[in-house]
């Protein structure tokens, strides 16, 4: 779910909002802009009653979510995600990196074998 607040919403509404949520069990991702103050509700929301939100001080917009897996969803984060594992080594976002390996070391001998391989 997405709440949008209206133009002009406090601090403290926002503060009542979320911390209500996070009472709920919910967890809260803030996307906020300069201009826009918008976060989402992350769990099974499909109990939550969008017109429970409404009536918080302060909501402007009210979205349910249907797409599974909100987390990795372009409806919910637009940019790349990118994963620095340091020594110059990032994941995502154009940057491509092939890992393998076998599914558990029998021995020594095999993990080595393994990496040679894949290298």
């Amino acid at each position: 779910m997405i709440i949008q607040l209206k133009n002009g919403a406090t601090k403290d509404q926002y503060n009542k909002i979320t911390k209500d949520l996070i009472n709920k069990g919910y967890e809260i991702k803030d996307v906020s802009s300069e201009q826009v103050i918008v976060f989402g509700v992350i769990g099974d929301t499909a109990t939550l009653d969008e017109r429970d939100m409404y009536a918080y001080e302060g909501v402007f917009k009210v979205t349910r979510i249907q797409t599974p897996f909100k987390k990795a969803s372009r409806s919910f984060k637009k940019d790349d995600t990118i994963i620095d594992l340091g020594d110059n080594v990032k994941i995502g976002g154009g940057h491509f990196q092939m890992m393998a390996g076998p599914c558990s070391v029998e021995t020594e001998s095999l993990l080595i074998e393994t990496a040679k391989a894949v290298k």
